[in-house]
């Protein structure tokens, strides 16, 4: 005889309820995303006045100063 197979609703009855811990902004990759929102701003700004510092402000200081 056929071995009948359990229905597929009926094979883990708590996949639907936990569906919903893994899409939208529950995902990984949003979560990721949310965990630090400041970072890509804050080492813009830090590469900016990095890159000032090292090579805009010493150009600016290095002229004589007249008398």
């Amino acid at each position: 005889m056929a071995q009948s197979h359990p229905q597929p609703h009926l094979e883990e009855p708590w996949k639907a309820r936990d569906a919903w811990r893994y899409q939208g902004v529950f995902a990984k990759g949003q979560r990721l995303k949310g965990a630090l929102p400041g970072l890509a701003i804050g080492f813009t700004a830090f590469l900016a006045v990095s890159i000032y510092e090292d090579y805009i402000a010493p150009k600016v200081a290095k002229k004589p100063a007249k008398e």
